[in-house]
């Protein structure tokens, strides 16, 4: 069902993706707006909502592109958070990356262009394919390349963690010629499978 929407919760439609502070005090929101009565090109930001005080506020607006569907998380100690980016909506051939922003200044710390998240290693550090490599980021930290990439910017990653957490299985750009390797979730150990 639905429900009206009163207060600091009004400003919250045209959601898209969400995701939770770490302490479970904040969630944050990427909110799509039309512009002009027109559903495209939308205006996109993430919002901040507190859930003790219900007060809604702007955490950052894209410098490129658009935030609207795709992976958005918090890092574990609550300072940057990740978004995905889109050069347009609803295209074939755009251009995409994930943007890491400082929670505090709500300023774009890095972009990582043709970026997109292959999840979580340990819930502290999270993999990214870049047409520059496997990456694993952390917080506000640079990313540290795992791997690189092999065939420039038509590079894609799979990669899969086993059960124990010990290594990650990685494919570099699946469906091409290509070997199974084992690394270290830190890169420090490459053996191929």
């Amino acid at each position: 069902g639905s429900y009206p929407m009163v207060g600091a919760y009004a400003k919250l439609q045209w959601l898209t993706t969400m995701a939770w502070s770490p302490d479970g005090n904040s969630l944050l929101v990427t909110l799509f707006l039309p512009t002009d009565g027109q559903l495209y090109p939308p205006r996109t930001s993430v919002q901040v909502l507190d859930i003790a005080s219900k007060a809604v506020r702007l955490v950052v607006e894209p410098r490129q592109g658009y935030y609207g569907y795709g992976p958005m998380w918090v890092s574990a100690d609550g300072r940057a958070l990740f978004k995905q980016w889109h050069s347009c909506v609803a295209c074939d051939g755009g251009r995409s990356g994930i943007d890491v922003i400082d929670l505090s200044t709500g300023a774009i710390v890095r972009t990582i262009e043709g970026a997109y998240s292959l999840g979580t290693i340990d819930g502290v550090r999270h993999l990214l394919s870049s047409p520059g490599g496997l990456l694993s980021v952390r917080g506000l930290e640079p990313p540290r390349v795992l791997m690189a990439g092999r065939w420039g910017p038509g590079t894609a990653f799979m990669a899969m963690p086993p059960p124990d957490g010990n290594r990650l299985a990685v494919m570099q750009t699946p469906g091409r010629q290509t070997s199974i390797v084992a690394v270290a979730p830190d890169g420090s150990m490459r053996a191929a499978l």
